[in-house]
C-alpha cells in the first residue's frame, strides 16, 4: 500500500532499514526496548537506581505522583531489589 510518491516510498526504505539496524543493535547489546506503557519518569527512576542514586529515584517517583516519601522509597527498593543493586547515597 505504498504510495505513488517515489520521495515518500524511499524515506519508507530508510525508516524499515534503520528500523533493522536498531533491532539488530539492541539484539547484539542484549537489550531490550523500553515498555511502551511505561511512564517516562519510571524509566528515569529505575536509570537512578541502576546508578545507585537512590535518594535521586525517590525524588523523581515523588515528582510524578501524589505519594509520600514513605510509599516513594518502598518503590525504589523494590525496583532495586529487582535490579540486585545497593544504593550509593542515603535518601533525600
Amino acid at each position: 500500500m505504498y504510495d505513488q510518491n517515489p520521495q515518500l516510498t524511499e524515506l519508507r526504505q530508510i525508516l524499515d532499514r534503520l528500523s533493522r539496524k536498531i533491532d539488530f543493535i539492541y539484539d547484539e547489546l542484549h537489550l531490550r526496548y523500553p515498555d511502551e506503557d511505561v511512564p517516562l519518569y519510571v524509566l528515569e527512576a529505575r536509570e537512578h537506581v541502576r546508578q545507585g542514586r537512590d535518594g535521586e529515584a525517590v525524588k523523581v517517583v515523588r515528582e510524578h505522583t501524589a505519594i509520600g516519601i514513605v510509599e516513594a522509597r518502598a518503590v525504589v527498593e523494590e525496583m532495586r531489589a529487582r535490579f540486585h543493586t545497593r544504593p550509593r547515597s542515603s535518601y533525600v
